[in-house]
């Protein structure tokens, strides 16, 4: 790619990503293009082994792809992979705090590796607080919290160091309705801050809440890329759970096996 737009936060170009199990090849992602603006809520949508957390762990610099390119803020990330880190707080399905550690000593110390100093730290774990309510837990010993209240320290030591750049894979996971909306009000509070958000879930609900557009991954590909409007428009549904199901629906008869 030769020529970049220099308005998106995020581009993805021709991404291609296969594994090998028992002698086969899984073709994961099939030519993935996805385009996001600054200031954006992209949300990535599909049912589980869809190809979503791949294509995080790509857009992250995690994983490297077969073929294509990712560029953020018109930088190739395999190039300047260190410098784009920085920038960017990826919360990940596999996301683990250290066990013995407190909620408190976890965000501190990822905190550290960004240089960030210790009273820039303790702001922003308040200011945290004041919208995850982790109090209670900030100087508990992870090994002794619950799932969800593992993952309000998890999106807290994936923001404390006030990323450019925000990617979420399915960040809700284990979180109670109370703890998931107040997740929706930071995304929006980070979006009207002018960050990028890239959020994979296969909830619909947070996506039509959050997205500002919408891209629904089915077996490795893209099969439509719009606003929440023209999904359901153009499906000539009446929502975006139906619109989702339609897309799905009308691809795999599409694609069945003759025989």
């Amino acid at each position: 790619m030769n020529q970049l737009d220099t308005n998106l936060a995020i581009e993805i170009a021709h991404l291609y990503k296969s594994f090998h199990a028992n002698n086969k090849e899984i073709k994961v992602l099939k030519d993935i293009n996805i385009k996001i603006p600054h200031g954006k809520v992209f949300g990535l949508l599909g049912p589980n082994g869809a190809g979503k957390t791949t294509a995080l762990r790509i857009i992250a610099g995690i994983l490297e792809p077969d073929k294509g390119e990712v560029f953020i803020n018109g930088c190739n990330i395999k190039k300047n992979k260190a410098d784009i880190q920085r920038k960017i707080g990826y919360l990940s399905t596999g996301t683990q705090s250290y066990p013995i550690f407190t909620g408190r000593e976890n965000i501190k110390l990822f905190g550290s590796m960004y240089n960030i100093s210790k009273e820039v730290i303790n702001q922003r774990i308040k200011e945290l607080n004041n919208v995850l309510a982790f109090d209670d837990i900030l100087d508990k010993k992870c090994q002794e919290m619950s799932t969800g209240q593992k993952q309000k320290i998890n999106i807290a030591r994936t923001l404390i160091h006030d990323p450019e750049f925000i990617i979420f894979d399915e960040p809700s996971n284990g979180l109670d309705i109370l703890t998931s909306k107040k997740l929706m009000d930071i995304i929006k509070e980070k979006k009207e801050q002018g960050k990028s958000i890239f959020y994979s879930t296969h909830i619909l609900s947070e996506i039509e809440l959050i997205a500002d557009e919408i891209a629904i991954i089915y077996k490795g590909e893209i099969l439509i890329c719009a606003d929440k409007t023209t999904l359901i428009q153009q499906t000539n549904t009446s929502n975006l759970s139906e619109a989702f199901l339609a897309i799905i629906e009308e691809h795999a008869s599409k694609n069945e096996d003759p025989s």
